[in-house]
């Protein structure tokens, strides 16, 4: 019997979930935050596709952090608005530029939205780009 632990491994390296016999298991996935073998949707890039149902209805109610270089998931990020006046609403996907995963190095990173947002602010773009618009 293989064990979570090895499923779990052998999903990271190989990007397949397996069944008891060796067979492909379509549509399988880890969650990212609690590391449990789940039904996983089309990757749309959003934090929901990447999490359980259970860890969604923990986490409801927060926008949620994800690498946009490797789609790893960071975190949660409270609802508000930013000092430069960035809406962030409940259940919203910010991307950062980088995470420790795919950059080792990076001393920090950005998250998009906010960048893109201060730049066609700057640009004389209105309130800024996407949801803010």
């Amino acid at each position: 019997m293989t064990s979570l632990d090895d499923k779990v491994k052998d999903f990271m390296r190989s990007g397949v979930i397996s069944d008891e016999m060796g067979r492909k298991i379509d549509g399988a996935g880890v969650c990212r935050k609690c590391g449990d073998l789940v039904a996983m949707g089309l990757y749309t890039g959003k934090a929901q596709d990447v999490l359980c149902p259970r860890c969604l209805e923990k986490t409801k109610g927060a926008a949620y952090l994800m690498c946009g270089s490797c789609g790893n998931y960071m975190g949660e990020y409270k609802p508000g608005t930013t000092p430069d006046g960035y809406e962030v609403r409940p259940g919203d996907t910010l991307h950062l530029d980088c995470c420790p995963n795919c950059n080792p190095d990076a001393g920090s990173a950005v998250v998009v939205e906010f960048r893109d947002f201060l730049s066609s602010r700057a640009a004389g773009f209105g309130k800024g780009g996407g949801q803010n618009a």
